[in-house]
């Protein structure tokens, strides 16, 4: 990570849970999201399926979240890597800003994100989600993180732009688009956005999902 994104992204400090009394106005969510029933379960894609890449466009499409078996990931380097993040999770607080884990888990949910949201034109959702913990067993996550360089400009391809489709976003680096989400969080994109009167069949609206 370049120190210009670091600079940005200074105000994210890591909690150290030993030390907080009272739930942080920071860390809570909506209640008025947490009463609704769970009818639809998040799509699960097998990377072996022939049909395997029109269903991720799917999933894309309606959900902008989803998870994948047959990813090919051996089962030891899966079980290191929560070895490594539990050990992780136990250091102080302060050593905890000084480690640095970068593997994966063996159950692959895949956000689209920003920036394919942004590269199909809005045509794949970007969800706004939430991990919660289990009353009765621990939880591990490890985020991993795919973006291209930061000097790289991300707009939708001319084909994906026409007289009924013009561009949702203003071209931006990555490294612009890292910059402004570490300042406005969730309102960077629309912060992004064209004058939203002249887009009549677009409009973003980002999904919420909560994992267990």
């Amino acid at each position: 990570m370049s120190s210009t994104t670091t600079r940005n992204l200074s105000h994210i400090v890591p909690l150290d849970f030993n030390s907080i009394h009272t739930f942080p106005d920071s860390h809570t969510w909506d209640s008025s999201t947490d009463h609704h029933p769970f009818t639809e379960l998040v799509p699960i894609i097998d990377l072996l399926d022939p049909n395997a890449a029109s269903l991720i466009q799917l999933a894309s499409e309606q959900w902008g979240v989803f998870q994948v078996t047959n990813h090919g990931i051996p089962m030891n380097l899966i079980q290191e890597a929560e070895l490594q993040a539990r050990g992780l999770f136990e250091l102080p607080g302060d050593q905890k800003l000084q480690a640095l884990v970068d593997q994966k888990l063996q159950a692959l949910v895949v956000n689209v994100g920003d920036l394919m949201h942004m590269l199909p034109n809005g045509r794949f959702k970007t969800a706004v989600h939430r991990a919660v913990v289990n009353e009765l067993y621990h939880r591990i996550s490890i985020a991993s993180f795919y973006s291209p360089p930061y000097d790289v400009k991300i707009s939708p391809p001319m084909k994906l732009i026409d007289q009924d489709h013009p561009p949702l976003y203003q071209p931006v680096t990555w490294k612009e688009h890292l910059g402004t989400k570490g300042t406005h969080f969730n309102r960077a994109l629309d912060l992004m956005r064209n004058d939203t009167k002249h887009h009549t069949c677009m409009n973003r609206k980002p999904t919420q999902h909560t994992f267990f």
